[in-house]
């Protein structure tokens, strides 16, 4: 979960920094799309590594 976490986070920050991009440079079409793209792909990636999360929460619970 540690692994998928951080590469969220990395993502994240992808993510914010297309934003500010495509905002400075004017909102191209191409930026934009990526932009909508990433958000879609931390969306999912957010519900995966949280998901991920609560598996490995339940199952220590169950193995304690």
């Amino acid at each position: 979960a540690r692994r998928a976490a951080l590469a969220l986070a990395g993502l994240a920050v992808l993510q914010a920094m297309l934003g500010v991009s495509t905002l400075v440079a004017g909102s191209p079409v191409f930026t934009s799309l990526a932009h909508q793209a990433g958000a879609v792909l931390l969306w999912i990636g957010t519900i995966g590594v949280a998901r991920l999360a609560w598996r490995q929460h339940n199952t220590a619970i169950v193995n304690a």
